[in-house]
């Protein structure tokens, strides 16, 4: 069963540094913060991989993906495809796609949401 994760990419300076809330990283990403294990991402645009640590930066977790130096607004969906394996998109504002996930995140909030950057997450079927 797929696993989405459709987040709004925000913060014009550190562009490439993709910071998601507390609770992404714990329910999305099943993140241990006493045991930060780096997590392997595969632009599903383009086929290249890569492997990355998840960092402290100040208050927030973070993790550099150099795909998403792109303008804002921009939205990146993840998709689970294992352990510590994620499939991701990123959505240009422009995009047909981008317009798609855009009204999803303005229409459906997160159960798990509290403040900040807006989220949803998506679990299909078997």
């Amino acid at each position: 069963m797929a696993t989405d994760l459709i987040m709004e990419l925000t913060g014009e300076s550190r562009v490439t540094q993709v910071q998601p809330p507390l609770g992404v990283w714990l329910n999305f990403f099943k993140f241990d913060s006493s045991a930060p294990t780096p997590i392997t991402l595969r632009n599903a645009q383009t086929g290249e991989q890569i492997e990355r640590p998840v960092v402290r930066h100040d208050h927030n977790w973070t993790i550099e993906i150099p795909d998403a130096a792109c303008g804002r607004p921009a939205i990146i969906r993840f998709r689970e495809d294992g352990p510590n394996l994620y499939s991701y998109w990123i959505y240009k504002d422009g995009e047909s796609d981008f317009a798609v996930y855009s009204t999803m995140l303005e229409r459906y909030t997160d159960a798990s949401w509290v403040r900040g950057r807006h989220f949803l997450t998506l679990r299909g079927r078997p």
